[in-house]
């Protein structure tokens, strides 16, 4: 398993964190249940890793994460399906209790039948919010996240970059964020970050779009 830190600071790729078996065990079980949410964006399973009918899961993943991220500690897991590209956000704390625990996010493609990529911003907020009603998303893909205004109105976003990886989003509402680097999607390679960071999904269309990838939340380990 190799582990690249994109521009020698905290964002990270790690390939193979997921072998082709697991892979497909994921995306067969995100069409097991039939309490997936959608948010106008995306379908949403739980993959209620820490119960123990999925222990098996759960114990996969926890190896894993702890082979190169000991200091962290899974929160929660989901299996998301795109239908639409969706905004930007912060996976930040979402309640009180959360302030202080609240880690990295971990984010793992599965399998797309379109090209994809992840944009990661250089600009934090440590709460979990999200740009969507000034970016022209309005309440989509929204499920508990608080929406914020522009960040700095007197900092125009890069318009070569909107063009390239962000149209389907208001150019005016990206104001004050700037990339720190877009990341392409490879089944299997996971991209992890401090969930403080902005980030969001770059521009795709097509018909019939499958867009399986998993989500894992993290708290810092407090051993």
């Amino acid at each position: 398993m190799s582990i690249t830190y994109t521009k020698n600071d905290e964002v990270m790729t790690i390939d193979d964190f997921f072998n082709e078996e697991i892979i497909d065990w994921c995306v067969w079980y995100f069409h097991q249940f039939d309490e997936k949410r959608f948010n106008n964006i995306k379908y949403i399973q739980e993959t209620h890793w820490s119960l123990p009918f999925n222990r098996r899961f759960g114990q996969y993943i926890k190896e894993r994460v702890e082979r190169f991220m000991p200091e962290a500690r899974i929160h929660s897991i989901y299996i998301g399906n795109d239908v639409r590209p969706g905004g930007i956000h912060t996976d930040g704390w979402l309640y009180e209790g959360e302030k202080d625990l609240s880690y990295k996010t971990i984010l793992v493609p599965l399998r797309f039948n379109i090209p994809s990529s992840t944009v990661i911003f250089n600009e934090k907020f440590s709460q979990g919010v999200t740009l969507n009603n000034v970016t022209g998303l309005g309440t989509n893909g929204i499920n508990t996240m608080q929406q914020i205004s522009v960040l700095d109105s007197s900092q125009p976003f890069d318009s070569s970059m909107h063009q390239q990886y962000l149209r389907h989003l208001d150019i005016t509402g990206l104001s004050g964020l700037t990339v720190h680097s877009v990341q392409p999607w490879k089944p299997g390679r996971a991209m992890s970050w401090f969930r403080d960071r902005w980030h969001g999904p770059a521009y795709f269309e097509g018909n019939n779009i499958e867009r399986y990838h998993l989500t894992m939340m993290t708290h810092r380990n407090e051993r």
